[in-house]
């Protein structure tokens, strides 16, 4: 091999070992990509008394972590994103429900999502919206042994309409709905579940 080749040969093995160093790495999941199980390590992980997520309780004393959709979606399991667009889509008030439709209707449109979407996902929700209107109307009427009976159900009903969402629509395309749409705007605040718990919430609390 003459001393031309060598160095050729050396300027190639350094430039390779260069790119595969300073080569960008491999991006990162999209939240709406996530399995449960990496959802509920993204919440624990997350779930630490830091100035960015820590906010108290009305007496000042007890901290709280706080959840922050636009800070870290994926934070949120898929079940926590699908309630919350039941909720407000369905159960809120109505000026309420009408800015958040119309806000959710503009990201379903430009994914492809038909303009069956809203009654689809009324038909497939209806037992669940119904249970949580009925517990609801129970706890104000003071019956709160059957209010509790009742939302004791809701868990198993939000399953299945999670579920028969998914196929509906497809699993990819709806979570990745719900993450973009609804996820950014929520908000909550956390008692520091572990893993198992949000795990088997996420399966209808079985």
């Amino acid at each position: 091999m003459t001393t031309h080749h060598r160095f050729l040969l050396a300027a190639a093995v350094l430039l390779s070992a260069a790119t595969q160093l300073f080569a960008a790495p491999p991006p990162s999941k999209q939240p709406w990509e996530l399995t449960p199980e990496e959802h509920a390590a993204q919440r624990v992980a997350q779930n630490k008394f830091t100035p960015q997520n820590t906010m108290f309780t009305s007496d000042k004393d007890t901290p709280v972590v706080l959840v922050n959709g636009q800070r870290n979606p994926a934070a949120f399991m898929p079940y926590e994103v699908f309630r919350d667009l039941v909720q407000m889509g369905f159960e809120s008030l109505p000026a309420t429900k009408q800015l958040f439709r119309q806000r959710v209707t503009v990201a379903a449109v430009a994914m492809g999502f038909g303009s069956d979407f809203w009654p689809s996902l009324q038909t497939i929700t209806a037992p669940l919206v119904q249970s949580e209107l009925r517990s609801q109307a129970l706890a104000k009427a003071g019956r709160v042994d059957a209010a509790r009976r009742e939302s004791d159900r809701q868990c198993a009903l939000r399953a299945a309409a999670q579920s028969a969402a998914n196929q509906r629509f497809g699993t990819a395309k709806f979570q990745q709905l719900l993450y973009q749409a609804v996820a950014p705007d929520m908000g909550m605040t956390d008692d520091a579940r572990d893993a198992q718990q949000l795990l088997f919430v996420e399966g209808g609390c079985q």
